[in-house]
């Protein structure tokens, strides 16, 4: 079985800012062995490709570090950095083409944007149902090696992507019965 992969678009944010920590010398002394293994600051010597895939836990082990370096450890962390990697992940010229051609599906809308996950982790099915962006659920299933760090910030994407689209402020929230089951619920407005 092909190891579990996320593409290099979705892990460049976090991994763009540990290695401004390190070029910046920001966290001198920090203990980087409490989160990276030690092959992976080697890797911040180099640039991540957008249509590459990566190991799944890096992007876990980076957003650990980014949390624990900007967000002092906060709960609601890594849903507000999902919000802002919302931003980052649609600057990339053929996620944001898909997101604005999504638009114009009007209640298929989110079957077609969910079809973002199948472009940035390379495991699990991804359903959507739901009559509207501001009403939704997404089931996950075949999703055991996504980290919980990741299901947080996929709060936040789909938050901030849905009150985008919909003009609505749109909350997520989601649950994991099982390590294979994860479900979105997203309502507003």
């Amino acid at each position: 079985m092909e190891s579990a992969s996320i593409k290099g678009a979705v892990l460049d944010l976090p991994f763009s800012r540990v290695k401004q920590y390190v070029s910046g010398s920001k966290l001198s002394g920090y203990d980087f062995s409490r989160y990276l293994d030690p092959g992976d600051v080697d890797l911040l010597a180099f640039d991540v490709h957008p249509t590459l895939w990566y190991p799944i836990e890096l992007y876990d082990r980076l957003i650990h570090v980014v949390c624990d370096f900007d967000g002092a450890g906060e709960d609601g962390f890594y849903a507000s950095f999902g919000a802002r990697e919302a931003d980052t992940v649609l600057s990339f010229r053929p996620l944001r083409a898909l997101v604005d051609g999504a638009s114009v599906f009007g209640k298929r809308s989110g079957v077609a944007l969910v079809k973002l996950a199948n472009l940035a982790v390379s495991f699990g099915e991804w359903r959507y149902t739901g009559d509207s962006l501001a009403d939704f659920r997404v089931e996950a299933t075949d999703v055991g090696p996504l980290p919980d760090s990741l299901r947080y910030v996929l709060e936040g994407f789909l938050s901030s992507l849905a009150s985008r689209l919909t003009g609505k402020l749109v909350g997520v929230t989601s649950v994991r019965p099982t390590r294979d089951w994860i479900t979105f619920t997203g309502s507003g407005g």
